[in-house]
Parts: structure tokens; C-alpha cells; sequence
């Protein structure tokens, strides 16, 4: 967008946009389908949209220039949106939802324990579980029978947080925890789009039932801190790590509430976004066999029987590309938000500070002007050999700059050694006909049922 006819920036008043409803402005056409408006706002508008979500003025962003000065954010004018707050109740002042020099603090000491190092402690546990997980699919392969996958990669990758952070001696509890985490994401996807916060106030079941799941839960996460200070850990191993960290300038670690906040932040949005991605890439190599067999032949030939090590990640490029052609159809997180904190021109725009920004990786990772026919499947997009053709900021699945996901290097080694294990003895096939849609929630579900029937190689 080009700005007036003076030089001048132009202002949000003059910003294409999509027409809404009074009071609501858009909110009603995201809550229906976010997806499909989001795409087809900026098919007809353009790399800077405007949007009204209620009282508050936002701009929709899909350029990748524009992208990576919002988010790479070297002079401090974005910074977190409102939009993050519903979920304090829930994770608190974790690394999502908090700013400014707390977060500066908190990323400083959270971040080591996803380094290389640390991850290497970490590959035996995530294997363990891939590997249980991988024998049992294998069982029902033998009987014929089909496996509901979104709900299995589900459990997969929330019994690796769970023993990443508690370790074995949960006990009774592990359940516990399994039903607290399901019944407190099925409440935050509940809040999300939600006009005003009213409704999770209203003493209804469900929040009945989101309340006690969040008090059973902190229950068990300040017992397990209070076991680790006192020395009688049973915890994990990423739990360890996190009671350890200090402050390089002050000395000081967290306390059990800041301990608590990133425990459940890295519980509740990391398990689940493996997890839908997993989903995602197993059905897509139900439907592109000539995929799945070169993850196959690539997994027995870099591991052949033996339990993987950290190192291996480097030797599965065929398996990593896979995964971030299935993030770039379906990003974990499919939209972001920041706020501007102080005036700002974008695209010859006068950008007003308070003003919502809203990117959509959904959105420009399928832009057609960025990719080649970006609603197909080709994995070969991410060979190493091609990284120079990819501008930076048209794929960002973990966001981008100083806010990246902090937990992206143990998500792609969980997931990478899981497809990779499960490749190597097993493929799978479609149970039930139909494609399967995404489903816009706190990450891409899958709207309809992921069937897919397992069977055990011969090849």
C-alpha cells in the first residue's frame, strides 16, 4: 500500500478491510470460520488489512517484510497483545502471556533448558515413550483394528511432558494430571473468541469443571517444586533444569508461583501443539505413500533397530522435511498477536500505538504469491539444498525473533524421532474415505476424525 498522494503516511481510516457488524465489527465471520475469513481478507485486500474485533482497531498482516519488523521487533514498538491475558488464569504470568523485563527474565532462564546440551539428557525419555507408543500401534496392527490418531498423538506427547516434568513417580496422579490438561484445553479453546470474559465467570458445569481441574493440577505441580527444593525430587528430568536456573545478574532462580506459571505454560501449549502437528503429518502420509516410504527407508537405514541418540536429528532430513511441509499446511500456531506500543508506519500506514496486530502464519504460509501451489503437499519445499530460495518470515510454524517458541528445538526432536520410530516398523492407511479440515482453535484440530488403520512393515 502505497502512502497518500503528500508523502504522507496514510491512516487506518484509509486501510481496506472487510465490513462488520456494529459493536462486534468481525468478531461474529473469526468466530464462525477464522480460517477462511482470514484468507479471503487478505486474498481481496491485500498484505495489510483492516479489521474491527469489537472496541478495538486491528491490523491484519500477511506481508513477509512487514512480518518480520513486527516480530523481530528490534526497537521495542510491539510488544504482547490484550488477546493473551484469558489465558492467565489458567498458565498465569508464563512466557506467553507476560512482557517487558519479567519476560526478559523469565526467557533468560527458561531458555537454557531447551539448549543443545540439555536436549541430548532429554532424547532417552522421549524416545521411551515413542517407542511404547509405537508398540502398542503394532498390536493393533496385528488385530486388524484402526487407531483414532489426533486422540493418540494426543497421549503420546502429553505422557513425554509428563515425564519431562514429574518423571515416574506420579503414581495415582499421572491420570490425574492426563484428565486436568484435557478438561483445562477444552476450556481455553471454549474462551478464545469470546466477545467478553462474562461468560467464563457464569457458574455453569463446564467451568465448574475447568476451575477444579486447574486446582487439581497446581495441586501436583507445587508438590512435585516443593519435593525438587527439598531435595526428594521424583520430578523429571526439564523439571530439574527449571529449579536450577538462575539469574545470571542476580543469582536468583524462580519462585514456586513464577516455577508454576512456565511448568504449566510449556505443559498445556507445548503437548498440544506437537500433537496436532503429529496428527497432521501421520494423515499426510496416509495420503502420499511415496513419502511415507522414503521416511521408512530413511529411518531403518540412519537407525535400523537400535534406540535413537540426539545426534541422529542431523541424520533425518527426509523425516524433518516431512514435518515442516505438514507445519507449513498446518501451523501450530496458526495466528499471532502484538500490540503496538508506540506509533509506528507500516506499508506507508500510520500505525496508531494500541493498535492489534495480527499475523496468521495459516495465511501466509498458503499466500500464492509466496509459494508454489501452496494448498499441495511437497516436502521436497524444505531440502536443505533449496533453504536459500525461502525468504525469511514467509514460514515462521514457531513464530519468529525475540518471542520464537521457546520449547521449537524439543518439539522437533520429539517429533521427528516419533515419526521416524513409528516409520520404520509401521505404515498407515486411510480407515475412513473423506479429507479432513482444520479446525481453528488454539491450534489447527482436525474438525473431522483422523482414522487411520496401522500395519506392520515387510519391506
Amino acid at each position: 500500500m502505497e502512502p497518500a498522494a503528500d508523502g504522507s503516511p496514510r491512516t487506518l481510516r484509509r486501510v481496506p478491510g472487510p465490513r462488520g457488524w456494529p459493536l462486534l465489527g468481525v468478531l461474529p465471520q473469526l468466530r464462525r470460520d477464522p480460517l477462511a475469513f482470514l484468507t479471503q481478507a487478505a486474498a481481496r485486500h491485500g498484505d495489510v488489512v483492516k479489521l474491527r474485533l469489537g472496541p478495538r482497531r486491528a491490523l491484519l498482516v500477511t506481508g513477509p517484510e512487514l512480518i518480520h519488523r513486527v516480530l523481530h521487533n528490534s526497537e521495542g514498538r510491539y510488544g504482547k497483545a490484550a488477546f493473551y491475558d484469558k489465558l492467565v488464569p489458567v498458565i498465569g504470568h508464563g512466557l506467553v502471556t507476560s512482557d517487558g523485563p519479567f519476560w526478559r527474565r523469565q526467557r533468560r532462564l527458561v531458555q537454557p533448558a531447551f539448549q543443545r546440551g540439555r536436549l541430548a539428557e532429554l532424547c532417552a525419555l522421549v524416545c521411551a515413550v515413542a517407542g511404547e507408543r509405537v508398540a502398542a500401534w503394532a498390536d493393533i496392527a496385528r488385530r486388524g483394528a484402526a487407531l483414532s490418531m489426533h486422540r493418540e498423538t494426543m497421549a503420546l506427547t502429553l505422557e513425554m511432558a509428563v515425564r519431562a516434568f514429574f518423571g515416574t513417580g506420579l503414581g495415582g496422579d499421572a491420570e490425574v494430571v492426563r484428565a486436568a490438561v484435557a478438561e483445562l484445553q477444552l476450556g481455553i479453546n471454549r474462551r478464545m473468541w469470546a466477545v467478553t470474559g462474562l461468560g467464563a465467570r457464569l457458574p455453569t458445569a463446564a467451568n465448574r469443571r475447568f476451575r477444579a481441574a486447574c486446582a487439581a493440577l497446581d495441586r501436583i505441580v507445587y508438590r512435585v517444586i516443593g519435593e525438587g527444593r527439598a531435595g526428594a525430587a521424583q520430578g523429571g528430568a526439564l523439571l530439574a533444569m527449571l529449579l536450577d536456573a538462575r539469574d545470571e545478574d542476580t543469582g536468583e532462580g524462580m519462585s514456586d508461583r513464577e516455577l508454576r506459571d512456565e511448568v504449566m505454560t510449556l505443559l498445556l501449549a507445548g503437548h498440544e501443539t506437537s500433537a496436532t502437528v503429529l496428527a497432521w503429518t501421520w494423515y499426510r502420509l496416509a495420503r502420499h505413500p511415496e513419502w511415507a516410504q522414503r521416511v521408512a527407508r530413511e529411518a531403518r537405514e540412519v537407525l535400523g533397530e537400535r534406540d535413537p541418540v540426539y545426534d541422529d536429528l542431523s541424520r533425518l532430513p527426509v523425516t524433518r522435511m516431512v514435518l515442516e511441509e505438514t507445519m507449513r499446511l498446518y501451523p501450530p500456531a496458526w495466528f499471532l498477536a502484538r500490540t503496538a506500543v508506540e506509533d509506528d508506519t507500516l506499508a506507508g500506514i500510520r500505525v496508531p500505538a494500541g493498535t492489534t496486530i495480527l499475523l496468521s502464519p495459516y495465511v501466509t504460509h498458503r499466500h500464492p504469491e509466496h509459494w508454489e501451489a501452496p494448498n499441495e503437499f511437497r516436502p521436497e519445499r524444505f531440502d536443505p539444498q533449496r533453504a536459500v530460495e525461502r525468504p525469511r518470515y514467509r514460514y515462521f510454524p514457531f513464530g519468529a525473533g525475540p518471542r520464537r517458541c521457546v520449547g521449537e528445538a524439543f518439539a522437533m526432536m520429539e517429533m521427528q524421532f516419533a515419526v521416524a520410530m513409528a516409520a520404520r516398523r509401521l505404515r498407515f492407511a486411510a480407515a475412513s474415505g473423506g479429507a479432513v479440515t482444520p479446525m481453528a482453535l488454539v491450534t489447527l484440530r482436525p474438525r473431522e476424525e483422523i482414522r487411520l488403520r496401522p500395519a506392520l512393515r515387510e519391506d
